[in-house]
Formats: C-alpha cells, sequence, structure tokens
C-alpha cells in the first residue's frame, strides 16, 4: 500500500494505491446508497470475452459486474471486500452485455442501466450495434433484473434523471448500428418507457453519442457540447421536453466546440447557481488534448458560454468530481489519447468562486479512456479503470495489459487541514421544503450543510453529480437547522450524501439521506 502523509498533503493531497484490484474493468462504476461502489464492465471492450462461451461464467470468477465495500480491510485469505453479483442472461442464454450503456438513479436507489453491446464492431465493415434492454440493479439484493426493453437500441446512449423521478434516455446506436434519434422516458411506477415527440432530422439530427446533458432549474436539458467520439454538427442547446415537439434552443459561446470528444462536464456547485463548466477534449480521431475551459450562467438574460481559467495541463478522458468544499477535482486523461506516457498523472483542483486552479497530489496508475472518479461519503476519491486498447483475454486475472485493475484513492487536502465536524444524528426521510435539524457539536461553526447526489459515471461524464446547498436557518447547541430546498429540478429525488463543512473548508463523513416528494 503506497501513500504516506508528506509536508504537501495539507495543500496537495495524497494518493493511495489499494493492495487489491478491481476485479472487473470499471467502465462504468456507480457509489450506491449503502456506500458501497458498484463496478460494472459487461465484456469490457473486449470482443475476445464477448464471444467466449466462457463469457459471465460465475464458477471461473468471469465477473461482468462487482461490488466493492470501501469501508472493509479485507482478509488476505479472503475475498470479503468484494460482492459478485449474478451474470443476467438474455433468452438465448447469453450474458446481457451493458458494457457502453446509459445509467441513472432512480429515485428509490435502484440503477436504471439501458443499452449496451449487441454487437462488436468490425472494421471497414459495420459499427456497434446497440441493446434494446433495460435492467435495474438493487442496492440491497445486490443483484440485476430485467424490465421493460427500450423502442430502440443504444449503444453509448445518455441517461438522465428528471425532477418528478422518471429517467429520460437519448442518443446511441440503434439495434442496425444506426443513430438513434428518438428520447424516450422511462418510469418505475409502472415499468413503461414513453417516446416523445422530437422535430424532423432537418431540424434536430439527434444529440450526438454520449452527450453530456444536465436537468436545469427549469425543467429543460441542457446540452454541454461534450460528447463522445461523434463528428455530429449539432452545438449546445436547451431541449424543452415539455413541449411537442421537443424544443431546441441554441446556446452559443463555446470555445473549439470541435475540440470537446472526451471531455468532461459539471453543474457547478452549488447547483442553485445554474452554472455549467466543460473542460478538456480534443477534436474527434485527433490524438492531442485540449486545457480550455468554457462555462455559462443560466441566471444570466441571455446565456452564453465564456472562457474561465484553463486547466494545468490538457486533458482528454478526464475526470471531475464536485467536492463537498464547493471545488472540483480533476484526475486522469492525457495529454496525447490513449497513450501512457502522456497520461495526466498530477492531478488538478478548480475553485469556482476565485477561477482558478491549483496542481495536486501525483497518483501512481495511468488513467485513460474507460476509467472512472467518483466522491465516496467519506470524502475521498475512488479511481479506477483504463483501457488504452482492446483487452485480448476472458478472464480478469492475471490482468490483460490494456485492463487495468488497480484501484487508487484521493484523500484532498482537507482531510489534513485539522478535525472534521461529525454529524451526530439527522432523519433519513427528507421532503421538499422542509426545515431539519441536524446534529452536531460543531454547530456554531459551520459554513456550508450540503446534499451531494451520488454518482453514476463512464466515458468522463455523470449527468446526476450536483451539490446543493442548504440553507442554514440556525445553528446552535449542537443543532443546526437547515431547509432543503423546495424545487426537485435543483434536487431530483433520490438518495444523497449529506456533509456538513465547517468554516475551515473541512467536511464531515456524509450521512445518506432520502429526499422524496411529500
Amino acid at each position: 500500500m503506497e501513500g504516506t502523509m508528506n509536508s504537501d498533503s495539507k495543500t496537495q493531497g495524497l494518493w493511495e494505491l489499494l493492495p487489491y484490484h478491481s476485479e472487473v474493468l470499471a467502465v462504468h462504476a456507480a457509489v450506491l446508497p449503502t456506500g458501497k461502489v458498484l463496478f460494472f464492465a459487461g465484456s469490457g471492450n473486449s470482443p475476445v470475452r464477448a464471444a467466449s462461451p466462457d463469457f459471465g461464467n460465475m464458477a471461473k470468477h468471469f465477473w461482468t459486474s462487482v461490488v466493492w465495500d470501501p469501508a472493509i480491510v479485507p482478509d488476505p485469505r479472503k475475498d470479503n471486500n468484494f460482492f459478485h453479483p449474478d451474470t443476467l442472461k438474455d433468452a438465448k442464454g447469453r450474458p446481457i452485455d451493458f458494457f457502453c450503456g446509459g445509467d441513472a438513479f432512480l429515485p428509490d436507489g435502484r440503477l436504471l442501466s439501458a443499452g449496451g453491446t449487441q454487437v462488436y464492431n468490425v472494421p471497414n465493415v459495420h459499427g456497434f450495434f446497440g441493446r434494446t434492454d433495460a435492467l435495474l440493479f438493487n442496492p440491497q439484493t445486490q443483484q440485476w433484473t430485467k424490465t421493460k426493453n427500450m423502442a430502440h437500441g443504444r449503444w453509448y446512449p445518455t441517461l438522465v434523471t428528471l425532477g418528478d423521478g422518471r429517467i429520460l434516455a437519448a442518443s446511441g446506436l440503434s439495434e442496425n448500428g444506426t443513430l438513434n434519434t428518438s428520447l424516450e422516458i422511462y418510469s418505475a411506477t409502472n415499468e413503461v418507457w414513453q417516446a416523445l415527440n422530437v422535430p424532423p432530422p432537418h431540424q434536430f439530427p439527434g444529440l450526438p453519442l454520449y452527450a453530456h446533458l444536465f436537468l436545469m432549474k427549469d425543467g429543460k436539458l441542457f446540452f454541454t457540447g461534450g460528447r463522445m467520439d461523434d463528428p455530429s454538427p449539432v452545438a449546445p442547446c436547451l431541449l424543452d421536453i415539455t413541449r411537442n415537439p421537443v424544443q431546441i434552443t441554441p446556446v452559443q459561446g463555446l470555445n473549439a466546440p470541435a475540440s470537446r470528444n472526451q471531455s468532461a462536464s459539471v453543474l457547478l456547485p452549488p447547483a442553485q447557481d445554474q452554472k455549467v463548466m466543460i473542460l478538456g477534449g480534443g477534436l474527434e480521431g485527433s490524438a492531442d488534448a485540449t486545457a480550455s475551459v468554457d462555462i455559462v450562467d443560466f441566471r444570466a438574460a441571455r446565456p452564453a458560454f465564456r472562457a474561465a481559467a484553463s486547466m494545468n495541463l490538457p486533458r482528454v478522458h478526464l475526470n471531475a468530481v464536485l467536492m463537498p468544499d464547493h471545488t472540483v477535482f480533476v484526475s486522469g486523461g492525457a495529454s496525447r489519447r490513449e497513450q501512457k506516457v502522456a497520461a495526466g498523472l498530477q492531478s488538478e483542483i478548480y475553485d469556482p468562486t476565485t477561477n482558478t486552479w491549483k496542481l495536486a497530489a501525483t497518483a501512481t496508475v495511468p488513467r485513460l479512456y474507460h476509467s472512472i472518479a467518483l466522491l465516496l461519503p467519506d470524502g475521498r476519491v475512488v479511481a479506477a479503470g483504463g483501457n488504452p486498447d482492446r483487452g485480448k483475454q476472458v478472464r480478469w486475472e492475471p490482468p490483460d495489459p490494456n485492463e487495468e485493475l488497480r484501484l487508487e484513492v484521493y484523500s484532498p487536502p482537507y482531510l489534513f487541514n485539522g478535525p472534521r465536524p461529525v454529524i451526530a444524528a439527522a432523519p433519513t426521510e427528507w421532503k421538499y421544503g422542509q426545515t431539519f435539524a441536524i446534529q452536531s457539536q460543531q454547530a456554531g461553526n459551520i459554513r456550508w450543510a450540503s446534499l451531494i447526489k451520488n454518482g453514476v459515471t463512464t466515458h468522463s461524464f455523470n449527468t446526476g453529480q450536483r451539490l446543493v446547498d442548504l440553507a442554514i436557518v440556525s445553528q446552535a447547541g449542537g443543532v443546526i437547522q437547515a431547509a432543503v430546498t423546495n424545487e426537485p429540478n435543483i434536487a431530483p429525488p433520490g438518495w444523497y450524501m449529506l456533509f456538513i463543512t465547517d468554516t475551515n473548508g473541512v467536511p464531515s463523513v456524509a450521512k445518506w439521506v432520502h429526499l422524496a416528494h411529500a
């Protein structure tokens, strides 16, 4: 295990390489409301694995997904910090391959995974074909189940949780390899998909693959321009899904929009400020990355992108994580895609209040294509994955040279800057617009009380990631009275991590709370 506190830890934080592997390639990852982390790969970008009769063979440990418990110190003789969900199979007895599908959380904490890989591409013959399947992962049973299929396949789709708890699916390649231009909304109440009426192709040719979409305060969806290797001419825009047909409104000003392939996008903290950042990326098919950053403020009379401070390092395949101290942590990626020698091992941190970047600790493991980073409930960040080229084996261990299974955890500077505030108690069930008592001996010294949505990420984007500030009504006598927003488009219903952060910028360990309509 590497990572020892040093004089730089207070300013740069610290990376720690864990003494065990992720057990599957973490192409997709989600922090569950149990505090555990789901890594799911399906075939994990290996047509060799996908074609093997042993694909998904539980007896041979050829998992398609695993659940990691970061709170358990593993017994060297046992695999007791990982759980292995059963392989879910289709009517033909083959594993349902959720590799390159889309993912979002339902209000009850279950994860919806829709689409994925039906057929791998064959160069100079055809591209990928997408699956119509939709699956649900239950954090309590730690198992997958089937739900109603979508109307058409989606490979590289985007899923977004809406303010009413339904989930929208957009884009992706269909079951015949063409772009799926439709928009569908999934309701878990009756397990149905509803197709929306979209403009004709000459007006709107459909969103790009893995389009970066965020739910905004007014219920519209904002496409930032971020995408995954798609030369689509569609520029940043707002989608009003309440209109029939869906109304598209362009958002101007994005710098070098063609260079936003494999970029990252975030809704800057707090979500109430309605500012969206896009950072990094590169030209489709090009090796070189950009360090440029643009921000759009939707509180402005005429929202348009404006240049922000550039990152210290150009990055493609980067991961951006919202932190409890209202900063944005960026790690991984490379200045030249798929090249480990150009990997961005040194992380950096953005402060929205000052529009400045500072360099942070240097990681051990290059994180390129198919890598992830997620905020854990204890305030650290886990980084996993990396897949610069296709794997060529069925088994996970020993790892294929192109399948990075090492896990690394980042401890931010705030963990080295004094004692942490403690949430002694708080209600688990929360309702919109209500005020709640958070018990803490640090009441009177708290700067922020915030809800952070547990993340689910793949391919450098996380549509549900958001930090929502609570209004601190009072804090004294060991009790913080905090009011939650009454706007579900600011904080869609579901499970959140409740953090309190003191005046020194040091956050607590999170408590899980469930936000729902009254």
